[in-house]
Formats: structure tokens, sequence, C-alpha cells
């Protein structure tokens, strides 16, 4: 759908100074920028205008960004929303004492209980609360602990849990900086199938 407003939204997607946005070819100003329907999957743009190409290139990296674990559990009937929270704050409190993570790289969600609105609904007392656990780590064994120590919580934990999975894996990180121009030999290749 090509309207004034996917146009709007693709034109400042992840612009954070409309007035240099920094291309390859100019700096462009967004500024002035108007567009106005023109026919059935059309938008005419005016205004747009720059300055001179950057000495610089926006460059994104990306580079191994440390471990993430995971681990999930459920909790039905009453009182669920209750035991979920109890439970994420055992999980927590092991993994910053027994298992050396650091507090604020350990998230909570209590899906069913409003996670996705993050605080912007009104709390209710849920039949069934999924407790997901999630900490970034520096190795492999600190982020597969996350995991294991919400599977203990079956025997270790508030009653009536179930349901519990767990999962490992390695992240990948992206940024974004500058690079001089003059560093930069740009090449096309072309692959054939």
């Amino acid at each position: 759908m090509l309207t004034t407003r996917t146009c709007t939204e693709q034109l400042l997607y992840e612009v954070d100074r409309p007035d240099a946005y920094l291309t390859p070819d100019v700096t462009a100003d967004f500024t002035a920028v108007r567009l106005a329907a023109d026919g059935t999957d059309a938008v005419r743009v005016t205004g747009g205008t720059g300055g001179p190409r950057p000495d610089e290139l926006k460059v994104t990296l990306g580079f191994r960004g440390g471990w993430q674990g995971e681990g999930q559990i459920s909790y039905a009937g009453p009182r669920a929303l209750a035991r979920a929270r109890l439970a994420g704050e055992i999980v927590r409190e092991r993994l910053v004492d027994v298992h050396g993570l650091a507090a604020d790289a350990i998230g909570f969600e209590l899906i069913g209980a409003g996670a996705a609105f993050r605080g912007l609904a009104p709390e209710t007392d849920p039949l069934e609360v999924r407790l997901r656990v999630s900490a970034r780590a520096s190795d492999a064994e600190q982020a597969d602990a996350v995991g294991w120590e919400v599977e203990s919580l079956y025997t270790n934990g508030p009653a009536g849990g179930g349901g519990a999975r767990r999962s490992t894996q390695e992240t990948v990180l992206v940024r974004s900086c500058l690079v001089p121009r003059d560093l930069v030999t740009p090449s096309v290749t072309v692959l054939e199938a």
C-alpha cells in the first residue's frame, strides 16, 4: 500500500536528524518535505533538499555479543500471578547470588498478565501465567544456568509450576558508526547461480 502515511513512516524510519540525514551521496534535509496523494498507490513528494556529501560513511557492524539464556514455566489456578512473581524472585536471587549474573542483565515477563503492555493496562488476576526469564551472560555456562534455575522450580519453587522449557544461544549485536570515506573502497561482485 502506497499512501502518504506509509511514505511518511518510511521517510522518517530511524531518522534522528531530519535536517541532516547522512546518506552516501548527500546530507539530506527532510524538514520541508511535503507528501500528497497522487492517485491510487501514488504519492507526490516535494520540498526535499540537501547539502554536500558527508566526509564519513555510516557502517553497520555485527559482532558477537555474548550469550542469552532463557527459561519459561507456567502457573495456573488460584494465585497464579502471585506464584509466578515469587518464582521470578527466586530465580533472580539465585542467578545473582549463586551464578554471579548482574541483576540488571536479568529480565522477567509475566505472559498472560499484561506483559505486552508493560504496565499500560490495568493488572488482572489471570487464571494462568507464564513466567519468562531471560538474561545476558558472558559465556554459555552462565546463560545455560537461567534455564536450569527456571526448570528447577518444578521441585524447588511455588506449587503447581509446569510446562518448563529452556534455551541458550549466542547473540549477535549490531552497532552503527562512521568511517572516513577515504578508507572505503567500493566494489561490486555479481554472483551467478
